[in-house]
Parts: structure tokens; sequence; C-alpha cells
């Protein structure tokens, strides 16, 4: 995993990715900046790992490039592919309201992939602040 600087082109596409999300077209342009800004743009190569199944769950995604595939572990101890998230895409934001936070799954990723990683807290504060995006949540 590499992180990216801010000024980046792939930080912009994460901005205007945000934007174009339902869920938070109400938010003011300056707070949606703000919160993409207090975000990381991670690079992964090709079967990186992001998280694992029973890990804390700290952190929220969206895919900019590329894709991830969920996993879960089966009785045979084999990994069964659960979904792919493709750019635009959230991986992990329900996760962030569970009652355990551990993630329920594990994630890799497919070919070169890049990130937007933002933390529980984040989120968190973004609804207290604007009830609506909670809603739009559900």
């Amino acid at each position: 995993m590499t992180i990216i600087k801010t000024y980046s082109p792939e930080f912009r596409r994460a901005k205007e990715m945000f934007k174009g999300l339902s869920f938070l077209k109400t938010v003011p342009a300056d707070q949606l900046d703000s919160f993409v800004i207090a975000g990381n743009i991670l690079a992964y190569e090709n079967d990186e790992r992001i998280f694992y199944q029973g890990e804390r769950a700290e952190y929220w995604y969206l895919v900019i490039d590329g894709r991830v595939d969920t996993l879960r572990e089966g009785a045979d101890g084999e990994f069964r592919v659960v979904q792919s998230i493709k750019p635009g895409q959230l991986l992990a934001p329900i996760v962030m309201f569970m009652p355990e936070p551990t993630y329920p799954v594990s994630s890799r990723v497919v070919g070169l992939t890049t990130l937007c990683r933002l933390k529980r807290d984040q989120l968190h504060a973004l609804c207290h602040a604007h009830s609506e995006v909670a809603v739009a949540m559900l």
C-alpha cells in the first residue's frame, strides 16, 4: 500500500465521486471538500489485503480505480467472493454503524487499485452534522 498526496489527480477524482453519491447531495460543497481532505488516498498492488474478517473496523473506503473483492472464509478454510466493488462504489460504510465494530468479511484488491480511506468517526460526525445523510444511507 502506498499513500498518495492530497493534491494528486486521484484525490480530485475522489472528491468528484463523493459529490456524485446520492446520500451526500445535501452536504454543502465546502464541507464535503473538508470531509474528503480528511481522508487518505491509497494505492494497492494486485492481491493486497485491505482488511481481514474479524479485524476492528476503523475505516470505510471509496474505490477510485480498480476493484475490491470482499471475501468470507468458509468452514473448509477456503475464501469465497461475496461482492465485487468497482470504481465509484463504497466499501464497508454500513459496517461503521454496526454495534460490533469488526469487519464481517475480508477484502483484497484485484489489479492495481486506488482507494480513498476515511475513518469511522468522520462518517459519524458527518451524520451528526447532517442528519439527512444518515437517513439517506438507510
